[in-house]
């Protein structure tokens, strides 16, 4: 089907206001950091600054023996018990990064508490390689409860919780509160959401992927209208 010239004039219009919508979200978006880079340069400065090494977060290893286990239901009986042990190994270890940003409890900051119940100690490592049912690697001097123990004090949540906070909040002007700030951005976004659906909407429309009735119903919508029908249906 040919495209009618007002189908495409829409088309623009559409496309100029989603760009105009992502300028004003512009200036907050690339002041957000995502929480890995965010979490990054602190945890490694944490590191050094308690166990005095440099490590790269994202290739060093925590071991977290505790972890590897091995199902032992009557559904795995019939499993090579090798390769469940390979897979149980895999799953206990993780990047430093990725075990700081899900955090620990309390009780694996306890001597020991990472430990296996056969006595295979927890370990960080700065590589590491698993053959069958053994693990080994090169161990580092920093201790895997000793790092619960630094990442709980670190909180590296809570810091990215607070700049998210000062990025949401930014006040434009000297005038603007905090909360009017976080209203104002809210809009905004939405604004951009919304103008993002219309434009896909519209594209979908020139593609022929939605009739014109849904493409109205939906439309209808997003503009807060109540009772929108589709075939004398309900659209919820």
């Amino acid at each position: 089907r040919t495209s009618s010239l007002e189908q495409v004039d829409k088309l623009q219009q559409l496309y100029a206001e989603h760009r105009q919508n992502e300028q004003k979200v512009r200036p907050t978006l690339d002041r957000l950091s995502t929480l890995e880079d965010f979490a990054t340069p602190l945890l490694t400065a944490a590191i050094k600054d308690r166990f005095g090494l440099d490590v790269d977060v994202a290739r060093t290893w925590l071991f977290h023996a505790s972890r590897a286990k091995v199902d032992q239901s009557f559904l795995a009986a019939s499993r090579d018990p090798i390769t469940q042990a390979n897979i149980a190994l895999r799953a206990a270890c993780q990047s430093l990064l990725k075990a700081a940003l899900q955090n620990f409890e309390k009780w694996e900051t306890a001597p020991g508490a990472m430990d296996s119940d056969s006595g295979i100690e927890a370990q960080v490592f700065s590589a590491f390689e698993i053959i069958g049912q053994q693990i080994a690697g090169q161990s580092l001097p920093i201790s895997a409860t000793g790092f619960a123990a630094m990442c709980r004090e670190l909180d590296l949540g809570g810091k990215y919780q607070t700049h998210l906070e000062s990025v949401f909040n930014a006040p434009s002007t000297p005038e603007e509160t905090a909360d009017a700030a976080a209203s104002r951005l809210r809009k905004d976004f939405l604004k951009l959401q919304s103008s993002s659906i219309r434009l896909q909407l519209q594209i979908a429309s020139l593609q022929e992927l939605v009739s014109p009735p849904l493409q109205g119903a939906l439309l209808d919508i997003l503009d807060g209208k109540q009772n929108v029908r589709l075939d004398n249906r309900p659209v919820n």
